[in-house]
């Protein structure tokens, strides 16, 4: 017992914290690349920011412990709200059996986001996680332009295939004045099950209601896409996704791509309406399940 007690206690001792920290402002960007491994996988990340902060730890054990031998963790958000904001962040894992890789792209302009990351490597385990979400804070005096605007692109290539997401947001200055607006992503890539996710979730002020127009009347304009490829032959998947469905030949019952609404006020000050569009897949090794859902 107590040479077990002792043994553990020297590993222990030779545990490995590498903590990196900065914070960006105004049009600055940096770039870092970093590489961890030891005997059970290896983890990589490339990270760059433009007008963003970024902090992180990575932990690194001789054995695993905790239920892991290599982890990451991250979190990032918009430094000058006011401005434009670019983060690219792309990390992989692999234990040797399973290799994961997930990139993401955020761009933003008098937008607001933040982020976060997770990476986990073990004899049992490559697994990635990211979450991300934003709002829009257009027509400010102090902003660059006074329309809002904001993008993201996630690439994750997990248990034998590669899935693209994108989004994309518009909004006009007036838009704060009646309704909120928020979208996030989030990905979860293990080595059994993989998750994708994305969502735009648009709300009217008390007493006004949306409805659908064109993009030149619109206050808001906002859709998604979603592609699947199969990672060795690089054969789509299935057909692109979209939320919404566009109006087309193949959709003539569609409701129109990309949405674009405008705010009407009425008399009655209780009264609001919510407008959420999302897109999920969940998928495993030689099976999808629900490609692209959305609504």
């Amino acid at each position: 017992m107590k040479l077990l007690g002792s043994g553990r206690a020297i590993k222990a001792l030779s545990l490995l914290l590498v903590s990196y920290f900065y914070v960006l402002s105004g049009s600055s960007t940096v770039s870092i690349s970093c590489n961890y491994y030891n005997g059970d996988g290896e983890l990589s990340e490339d990270i760059s920011v433009e007008n963003a902060g970024f902090e992180g730890t990575v932990i690194i054990l001789p054995y695993e412990m905790e239920g892991f031998s290599i982890f990451s963790e991250g979190k990032g958000q918009t430094a000058d709200v006011h401005r434009h904001s670019k983060l690219s962040h792309k990390i992989s894992a692999t234990n040797m059996v399973t290799t994961n890789e997930l990139q993401v792209d955020l761009k933003s302009l008098n937008a607001r986001y933040s982020w976060v990351n997770k990476g986990t490597v073990s004899p049992d385990q490559a697994d990635l996680s990211c979450a991300s979400q934003g709002t829009i804070k257009p027509g400010d005096a102090g902003g660059e332009s006074e329309l809002s605007e904001a993008s993201s692109l996630l690439q994750a290539t997990s248990l034998g295939k590669t899935i693209t997401a994108e989004s994309a947001l518009r909004a006009s200055p007036a838009t704060t004045a009646v309704a909120s607006v928020g979208w996030g992503l989030e990905a979860k890539l293990g080595t059994h099950e993989s998750l994708l996710n994305q969502y735009t979730n648009i709300r009217s002020r008390p007493g006004y209601l949306t409805y659908p127009t064109s993009q030149q009347e619109g206050f808001i304009t906002t859709g998604m896409t979603l592609e699947g490829q199969d990672e060795e032959t690089g054969k789509p998947l299935f057909s692109k996704r979209y939320v919404p469905v566009p109006k087309d030949e193949e959709h003539p019952d569609g409701f129109g791509f990309p949405l674009s609404l405008g705010v009407m006020k009425v008399e009655d000050d209780s009264v609001y309406m919510e407008n959420k569009l999302t897109m999920t897949m969940r998928w495993q090794e030689g099976d999808l399940e629900n490609p692209g859902d959305g609504e």
